[in-house]
């Protein structure tokens, strides 16, 4: 058996976009959830109109994941979703799955050297669990059909993320 395909690196560009990138989130409109299954202090992830960001962010994500895509033999993918969370203080995102699409990346804008990184579940073994070593300016891209979360925040740092999906062919 081979290993589950997660794969862990910098973003090229993140010690130039991330206050770019910060100052650009202070100013979406976003919502906070607090439900049984999330508290997240700030998303977007249910807003559909255009976003400034995301125009911004995208060119940065294809070039770091167009490499990857093409080492595990896709001749091209299409970019689905992408929104922006931040967790304050005791927020936290329960075990989900990212739905009608084949990979997740999970970009680390800003991460607490205490704060928590996406934890994912064995498909096979749920009692199993992986937490990819990963800091701030990292990203993790990961197979959608792995169960992922990120547990509490119990930093007093803030925690954003810049989160995306994609088809691959």
């Amino acid at each position: 058996m081979f290993p589950i395909p997660i794969v862990v690196q910098p973003f090229l560009q993140h010690s130039i976009l991330k206050n770019k990138m910060l100052k650009m989130l202070e100013l979406e409109k976003g919502k906070q959830l607090d439900t049984m299954g999330e508290q997240i202090t700030k998303t977007d992830w249910t807003i559909d109109s255009e976003r400034e960001y995301v125009n911004t962010i995208l060119p940065h994500i294809q070039s770091n994941v167009e490499p990857l895509f093409k080492r595990m033999n896709y001749l091209k993918f299409k970019f689905g979703s992408t929104w922006f969370q931040q967790y304050e203080k005791e927020d936290f995102h329960s075990w989900h799955r990212h739905p009608d699409t084949d990979w997740g990346l999970v970009y680390y804008l800003e991460l607490p050297l205490d704060g928590p990184v996406t934890e994912f579940r064995n498909p096979l073994d749920s009692n199993e669990t992986i937490l990819p070593k990963v800091k701030e300016g990292d990203f993790v891209l990961f197979p959608a059909l792995l169960e992922h979360r990120s547990s509490e925040n119990n930093s007093k740092a803030r925690k954003t993320v810049i989160v995306t999906n994609f088809k691959t062919f």
